[in-house]
């Protein structure tokens, strides 16, 4: 599970540097963190808090016009990296992310 989460955590940082690198030229680059969403991929996931592919690509599409490096989609997925990110320090977050990952692993 740490090479998930840590590519997961490569792929926005580079995202957030090649949005930089173009900035001001027209070309548009976007992170989208969906969540749990309706695909074969994530069956296990609660089907109360799944995501429908096409409000995922929504929010994809209209982030592009934000001209912000990074979306989270859905409010609860929004609501819960605010708490992540801002309200706990790192290191307790990625343990409780991992028990999170965990937990829903063992549950399949």
């Amino acid at each position: 599970m740490a090479a998930y989460s840590a590519s997961k955590s490569f792929v926005l940082s580079f995202t957030q540097a090649v949005w930089a690198e173009v900035a001001g030229t027209g070309v548009r680059v976007v992170a989208v963190a969906p969540g749990p969403t309706d695909t074969p991929m994530n069956a296990a996931a609660s089907p109360l808090r799944k995501r429908q592919p096409a409000d995922v690509a929504r929010t994809a599409l209209a982030a592009l016009s934000r001209r912000r490096p990074a979306i989270v989609d859905g409010g609860g997925n929004a609501l819960q990296t605010f708490i992540f990110s801002r309200l706990l320090p790192a290191g307790i977050a990625a343990r409780v992310g991992k028990r999170i990952i965990e937990s829903t692993i063992l549950h399949r």
